[in-house]
């Protein structure tokens, strides 16, 4: 059986072996796990034990005589690096879809087999919809092939339950359930499951530690409309007394291997009602419907009711992010002093730069972890958007160039994520060039004034807009800003500005805003900040509800990088305003020392 010390060609031929077993010509391998969140414990990491590939999005592809991993374009760079070429292709998954590359190289009238809790029924409605016309067939597996062969799988997480306060989540667990009883109700549905956990922490508030750098809960949330009651799947080892106390008025707790019968009982009693049993297509597994329609429920697509509330930050919540991002400046801010004493001769590399981040964040009152695995890019690999350095794979800093270093924390009143650009030593003409038109891409998302209703997408090219016009290819592959959770999840839907960006912008949603620009081996720039989206008056030639963004995250954007003949008199005074800010709210918990250099790196430019 292979473990961690077999070689990708071992246990590719370990699972193929598997394939005439079960009669199947290949297998599905997605970088998910039974709840479809985007981040998966260790046990559930199967495309990345099988493939070599650590990236947080992709899917593996094993055929009998050939295999692929599909990631999308944040990844490209690292998946080549990552995987065995002679064991793997690579394919981006924006360009070439999952179904399409089957029916691309899989043989006419192949099965192709999957693991119904890693896929939701949208994936897998358009698989098959791609390799119908060559007679491939999907079929839904009793056991994941991968776990029949990964002999040193870890065990699936025990991290203990805790309540997250009302004082910070703004609403209680009882008002929520309310809520999202009366949404199912709307609908006239009898229930509903949901899977996702973010979604099941956030309605029942309540936190975990069963993924890394996510405080969630691995866990199964069934929502009965019909007979006002939730009932959450967890295993029992997870609750503590003083939870279950707590919650036992608004859930009933229940071992995970009883949700299957519990699924069944609802769709019967669904049945009798002639009501539908909801469930999200988009972002709970296939298996859900699968065991519902088996029980004789008519199953109806619903979005998952909790995301859009939960993306909506309370005033609450508003006021835990903004006590959070003070906290986190600080660290931060001792951290860019203490980077910019770097120099080639010091000895420090990526790996021990980003402990040193580490280590000034744990100084800081309520900080619970990273939000994600810190980001340290030196010159080549900062131009990798998601570039990760291990002891095996990393640079050390001993010559110019740019550092990207994107990081995040975890506290107990809030999630933050910040990227910061620095030079060591003397940045070049091209580099400062580049940096200062993504700089002006930041400045101009930060500083929009926009109608209510106004989408993701149609504000997005306002950050692309200086490269593109410098040289119309030049351009990002990645979003500009992505949803941020309150002491949960680093990335939340809902909330979104990219080139695909379809839902509104509302009042309290916290997004990022991070333009970036990546020379492929030469450096990489990207400038991060969170913001608030908040009310801006009316607009008295339209009398439309305006909104503006408050930007939440202080730190000092690397003034050494920017070239000011290309700013214009506007963008220096939001620069100056913001580096003001920073100032006021981060000086009182600094030395004299390091508020020097923060005076410094702050004052105003001319």
């Amino acid at each position: 059986m292979p473990d961690k010390n077999s070689t990708t060609a071992e246990k590719l031929g370990s699972l193929r072996q598997q394939f005439n077993t079960i009669g199947v010509d290949g297998f599905l391998i997605p970088r998910a796990d039974e709840h479809q969140g985007e981040y998966v414990a260790d046990y559930a990491n199967r495309m990345s034990w099988i493939s070599g590939f650590t990236g947080s999005a992709g899917t593996a592809i094993v055929l009998r005589d050939k295999a692929v991993v599909m990631t999308d374009g944040r990844y490209l760079i690292q998946v080549k690096n990552e995987v065995d070429a002679g064991s793997f292709d690579t394919e981006n998954s924006r360009k070439v879809s999952a179904g399409r590359w089957i029916a691309d190289h899989a043989g006419q009238d192949s099965i192709i087999g999957y693991d119904p809790k890693l896929h939701t029924p949208n994936q897998i409605k358009a698989i098959e919809k791609e390799v119908e016309s060559k007679g491939i067939t999907l079929k839904a597996l009793d056991h994941n092939l991968v776990d029949m062969i990964w002999d040193d799988q870890p065990a699936p997480p025990k991290g203990a339950v805790e309540l997250f306060p009302e004082k910070y989540a703004g609403m209680s667990a009882a008002d929520k359930k309310r809520l999202v009883v009366d949404a199912l109700r709307h609908e006239g549905a009898q229930g509903m499951a949901i899977s996702l956990p973010d979604s099941v922490c956030w309605l029942l508030n309540i936190r975990g530690s069963d993924v890394d750098c996510n405080p969630v809960v691995l866990s199964n949330l069934l929502i009965d409309a019909e007979n006002d009651a939730l009932s959450l799947f967890v295993d029992p080892d997870k609750i503590a007394p003083d939870v279950r106390a707590a919650l036992a008025n608004d859930v009933t707790f229940l071992k995970p291997d009883e949700l299957q019968g519990k699924l069944e009982d609802m769709a019967q009693a669904a049945t009798k009602n002639g009501k539908p049993v909801l469930l999200d297509h988009a972002r709970s597994s296939i298996w859900f419907k699968n065991i519902l329609e088996g029980a004789g429920a008519s199953v109806a697509d619903l979005k998952d009711p909790c995301i859009d509330p939960r993306s909506t930050k309370t005033a609450a919540e508003q006021t835990a992010v903004r006590d959070a991002h003070i906290t986190d400046g600080i660290a931060m801010v001792k951290f860019l002093h203490w980077l910019d004493g770097l120099t080639p001769q010091s000895g420090e590399s990526e790996i021990s730069v980003a402990q040193k981040l580490a280590d000034f964040r744990q100084q800081g009152p309520g900080y619970r972890g990273p939000s994600f695995a810190t980001i340290a890019g030196f010159a080549g690999n900062g131009a990798i958007v998601h570039y990760h350095a291990t002891p095996a794979n990393y640079k050390d800093i001993d010559q110019s160039g740019l550092l990207l270093v994107d990081s995040g924390g975890q506290y107990d009143n809030g999630t933050t994520d910040i990227t910061r650009t620095v030079a060591i030593g003397e940045p070049s003409a091209e580099m400062k060039e580049s940096f200062t038109q993504v700089l002006r891409g930041h400045i101009a998302l930060a500083s929009a004034k926009f109608p209510a209703g106004t989408t993701g997408a149609e504000i997005d090219m306002l950050a692309r807009q200086f490269l593109r016009s410098a040289v119309p290819s030049k351009d990002y592959d990645h979003g500009t800003g992505h949803g941020v959770g309150c002491y949960l999840s680093v990335h939340e839907e809902a909330a979104g500005i990219s080139k695909a960006g379809r839902n509104a912008l509302q009042t309290g949603m916290l997004l990022s805003n991070e333009p970036g620009y990546y020379k492929k081996d030469e450096y990489g720039i990207r400038i991060e900040s969170l913001v608030l989206v908040r009310d801006d008056g009316v607009c008295p030639d339209t009398d439309t509800l305006m909104h503006c963004f408050e930007t939440v995250t202080f730190a000092p954007i690397s003034k050494k990088l920017i070239d000011v003949t290309m700013l214009s008199s506007s963008e220096k005074q939001w620069l100056n305003e913001y580096h003001a800010q920073v100032y006021q709210n981060i000086s009182p918990a600094l030395d004299a020392d390091q508020q020097r250099w923060l005076k410094d790196s702050t004052a105003p430019i001319l």
